[in-house]
């Protein structure tokens, strides 16, 4: 009798906590979506931060892509 009850108890105990478990998740989740397009919006600013203050010409940037505009071919 005593070995069942304390599989019927432990049995609760992991009943329980997998439903606590899944509450957090669940509360968790929308924090997870937002943390990512806070990541993407940070790269994205500091993207633009460093192309508007490099000190690179940006016609060298072309011709270096190979593009040819704003150099002289000759």
């Amino acid at each position: 009798g005593t070995i069942v009850d304390r599989i019927d108890y432990n049995i609760q105990n992991v009943a329980t906590s997998v439903e606590e478990g899944f509450k957090q998740l669940q509360k968790a989740e929308p924090t997870r979506k937002k943390g990512g397009m806070v990541l993407c919006t940070t790269v994205l600013v500091i993207l633009c931060f460093v192309m508007i203050y490099s000190p690179i010409d940006p016609q060298r940037v072309i011709a270096m892509i190979g593009l040819g505009y704003g150099t002289d071919s000759s």
